[in-house]
Order: C-alpha cells, then sequence, then structure tokens
C-alpha cells in the first residue's frame, strides 16, 4: 500500500497602493508531497539525501524544516532511517 500526502497552499495577499496609488497582488503556491521527498521532485534521491545531510542536527519547532521528516524538531537519525526507507522510490505517475 502506498500512502501519499499532498498539501497545496494558495496564499493572495492585496497590498493596497502608495505614493503612486498602485494595488499589488502577491500570490504564492507552495506544494509538497510526503516528507521523505524533500525536494518535491517525486523521487527520493540523491538530492534529498544531500538536503538532509546538510541540515543535519538542526533544531527548532517541529516541522520546521523539510529535513525534519518525522516532524520532531530535530533532523537526526529517525529522519535518515525514514529517507532511507524510501530511497529510489517515487510517488507522482
Amino acid at each position: 500500500m502506498i500512502i501519499c500526502l499532498l498539501l497545496i497552499t494558495i496564499n493572495v495577499f492585496v497590498i493596497t497602493g502608495g505614493a503612486d496609488n498602485n494595488d499589488t497582488v502577491v500570490i504564492t503556491l507552495s506544494f509538497f508531497g510526503p516528507r521523505w521527498d524533500i525536494d518535491g521532485n517525486g523521487i527520493c534521491n540523491t538530492y534529498d539525501v544531500s538536503t538532509l545531510v546538510g541540515d543535519y542536527g538542526a533544531t527548532g519547532s517541529p516541522e520546521w524544516i523539510r529535513s525534519d521528516i518525522d516532524g520532531d524538531g530535530a533532523v537526526s537519525t529517525y529522519d535518515v532511517s525514514i529517507l532511507v526507507g524510501h530511497y529510489g522510490g517515487s510517488w507522482l505517475s
């Protein structure tokens, strides 16, 4: 069984005009798949490993960084274990 978590967030902000009285619309689109696909390219590969290695040992609020795969607030061996378990896998078709 394959379980995929897909989160799409769309934020729209309207910034009302300044001195020139023009309005600006800012649209932000965030897309995240399974947390083990750290770079979001659909495949668990060396790019994900490289990102996790660069962040290894970092701490913060739970899920503050994509490399915190298990969401406990620390990039640790638990995150490495999850990544290794999915290495080579893909979730996009």
